[in-house]
């Protein structure tokens, strides 16, 4: 029985890293197009960067390894989530999520500091620094608590289906930059064409006063 439990934890340990891995380079691709996102744009882009620089780090760090993995699991699975309702949201939803958004963008700047920090330390600082470390990553999670609280999200959401709303959120706001574009490469063209057009009419006008015959 004990390695049929064994044997079943670590198949779900590989799902779960599995679904890390995906959710990662989604948000990768997400960094881009958040910009795109009304009034919490840049904001929201500056977070997906400091969430990839954790993720990226945390394997680095020389104290507090596990504690730090687990909070940079938390980082993930939480920014995934809150990525995906900013990406659905309407304008005045965006408006009321201003304040909440550059307060994630604050807790993940504060966690990537932390983390940076502890890639460096050492051995001395380890020692001298283990209850100050102990209490910043306890107020780190708090904070991430909070930003559960403020957008109302679950931060058990590591399931196929919500990996896949976090996909589909992330097309359509690239379907969206996409047509922007198309229209501002064509406006160009449709500006020329119409002033070509006025240009013709008014030279078909003029054309029997100039060779002196009616049409």
């Amino acid at each position: 029985m004990p390695a049929r439990s064994k044997k079943k934890s670590g198949k779900n340990s590989g799902a779960v890293d599995r679904w890390k891995a995906l959710a990662l380079d989604v948000l990768k691709i997400a960094v881009p197009v958040s910009k795109a996102i009304p009034l919490v744009g840049n904001t929201l882009e500056g977070a997906l960067e400091a969430v990839l620089y954790i993720i990226e780090v945390k394997d680095q760090v020389k104290t507090k390894r596990e504690q730090c993995d687990l909070l940079a699991d938390r980082v993930l699975s939480i920014t995934a989530a809150i990525t995906t309702e900013l990406m659905k949201s309407d304008r005045e939803t965006l408006a009321r999520r201003e304040n909440s958004v550059a307060s994630l963008r604050g807790t993940l700047r504060e966690v990537k500091d932390l983390l940076d920090h502890l890639t460096s330390v050492s051995l001395i600082q380890r020692v001298l620094e283990r209850g100050e470390v102990d209490g910043k990553l306890a107020v780190l999670n708090q904070k991430l608590n909070t930003a559960i609280d403020n957008f109302n999200i679950t931060e058990h959401m590591r399931s196929e289906e919500t990996l896949n709303q976090l996909r589909e959120a992330v097309q359509d706001m690239q379907n969206k930059q996409n047509i922007l574009l198309l229209n501002s490469l064509l406006q160009p063209v449709t500006s020329a064409s119409f002033h070509a057009h006025l240009l013709l009419g008014s030279m078909t006008q003029m054309a029997p006063r100039f060779f002196g015959y009616q049409v």
